[in-house]
């Protein structure tokens, strides 16, 4: 199966089936999918489509809610974009961290819906300072920079590729990082003690626009 980067979107080709091509029959057959249907009338053999602008399979909307379910079920997902949030999770143990979203940028010269198309090493671009945190031991508040440590394997496309990157997918969980920049304390009465930990490791994921195209 192949599965290639065209134009400003995503085009899926594929050699068996209209589950793997992401697109409409070649003749324009509406007829759902159905048993044998990859080598009959509608040609689903034969497809290479692409997308049109707002994101869609050219060929209308009721198609693309099934493509979006097979997809999903082969091990497709959806590819992040500039301007999606990196949520953070508050758990960096042992301490507590509270933040807003971060925001990614990407650098690669593909598009989906007008926004750049986010691959491997534009999860950099995601800073979010002045985060605040506290630890059982230290109740007082102190202030961090979040950032993105590390990407989890299925957040990195095995066969989407732009420029020779990988490009990003929503995935599950990303590895995070938390510098402390002023140390959260506590009063005890030989005086204030500050926690001497310099960094705290935690998880975050992707909160997307896009709800169209994905990759494998």
């Amino acid at each position: 199966m192949v599965r290639d980067l065209e134009r400003c979107g995503w085009y899926l080709t594929a050699s068996y089936d209209v589950a793997r091509s992401g697109s409409l029959p070649a003749n324009g057959c509406t007829e759902a999918p159905h048993e044998g249907a990859a080598h009959g009338s509608c040609g689903m053999n034969r497809i290479v489509r692409g997308f049109s602008d707002d994101g869609l399979p050219l060929g209308g909307h009721l198609w693309q809610y099934w493509i979006t379910q097979v997809q999903a079920a082969i091990g497709m997902d959806f590819i992040i974009i500039t301007g999606d949030q990196a949520l953070f999770d508050t758990s960096f143990a042992p301490a507590t961290v509270i933040a807003p979203p971060g925001v990614i940028t990407g650098t690669s010269k593909e598009k989906i819906n007008g926004s750049i198309v986010c691959a491997v090493g534009d999860e950099a671009s995601v800073v979010v300072a002045g985060a605040a945190y506290v630890t059982p031991s230290f109740p007082i508040p102190g202030v961090g920079t979040l950032t993105i440590e590390s990407l989890g394997a299925d957040q990195q496309a095995q066969k989407g590729k732009t420029g020779g990157r990988a490009a990003i997918l929503k995935g599950t969980k990303f590895r995070a990082r938390f510098q402390v920049n002023v140390p959260a304390q506590v009063v005890q009465p030989t005086g204030t003690v500050f926690d001497p930990n310099p960094v705290y490791s935690g998880t975050g994921s992707f909160i997307t626009t896009n709800t169209h195209v994905r990759a494998e």
